[in-house]
């Protein structure tokens, strides 16, 4: 697990609804990045990606306002999940 690892970079555990989790921090301009798996359910990684079985599962990084989704990428560490947060564009 990689809790300790997104706790230290500033993210925090966020409930969705309906059972679904991810990792949360906002970015100001009021907008937030989350951080879930491949499926965008949970926070925790799952055994493979949602959309190729035989790919290990990954991070999804969404950069969002309240509305939508603006832009997100894959990665396949926590490591990589944080760097690909912090390089999001302010607006």
């Amino acid at each position: 697990m990689d809790d300790s690892t997104f706790k230290a970079a500033g993210f925090r555990l966020y409930a969705n609804g309906g059972n679904l989790t991810a990792w949360r921090k906002e970015s100001g301009a009021g907008r937030f990045v989350l951080i879930t798996d491949s499926e965008g359910g949970s926070h925790d990684l799952g055994d493979s990606h949602v959309e190729d079985s035989t790919k290990p599962d990954c991070y999804l990084v969404g950069l969002h306002d309240d509305d939508e989704c603006l832009e997100f990428r894959e990665a396949m560490t926590a490591r990589d999940a944080i760097e690909a947060a912090n390089g999001f564009s302010p607006q």
